[in-house]
Order: C-alpha cells, then structure tokens, then sequence
C-alpha cells in the first residue's frame, strides 16, 4: 500500500497536483472536521465505487485517503477496493486527519 506523509501532500497540493482528496468516513464525520478541499467518500457505503468513479477521470487520476489516525483502517479498507477494482495510482495519507491537524495544515467544518 502506497502512503503520502503529510509534508508530501501538503507539497502536491501547494503544487496543484490533479488528485482526489477523499475522507472515507461517514459524512457525519466529514462534515465535523476535514481537511479543506477533500470530499466525502465513506468507504462504509454500498456505492463507495460508484461514489468515487463520479469523482476521478479514470482509474489512473491519483486518489488520496484518509481517516482520523493511524489507528483507523478505513482507509487502508478503502485502498484495498479501490486496487482490486482497478484503480493504480491510490495513496493512504499516513496519520489520517490528526497527523495532518498536528502539523497545523488548514481544516474546514462544523
């Protein structure tokens, strides 16, 4: 599984890298508190795949998930459907949201 520190994302995004930011967990979570231009994608819903087909331009276009922590698994769940559904370019950003929080990079929410 491919993962991007923060540092790393905060650099592609600075950059303007075309990639998909996506928090995998419900959007009642999301909506609390996320990084600022990700989207929502829980990875818990039935149409996770479709959720995230709507959202890309193909199964090369870079996805990026994340969860709360590095205790969660829903993003490297996550990760998994996307690999087995054919998707090559997908990154798990290490440390989820609070690692990103930590750094002080902008958030966005209720």
């Amino acid at each position: 599984m491919d993962t991007l520190s923060v540092e790393q994302l905060r650099e592609r995004l600075l950059r303007g890298d075309e990639l998909l930011l996506v928090n995998v967990l419900p959007k009642k979570s999301f909506d609390k508190l996320h990084i600022r231009g990700s989207v929502s994608v829980s990875q818990y819903d039935e149409d996770f795949l479709e959720g995230i087909a709507e959202r890309v331009h193909g199964e090369e276009c870079c996805v990026v998930l994340y969860c709360n922590s590095a205790g969660c698994n829903a993003s490297s769940k996550a990760a998994e459907k996307l690999q087995q559904a054919g998707y090559t370019s997908v990154f798990e950003l290490e440390g989820g949201l609070a690692a990103w929080r930590a750094a002080g990079y902008p958030l966005t929410g209720a």
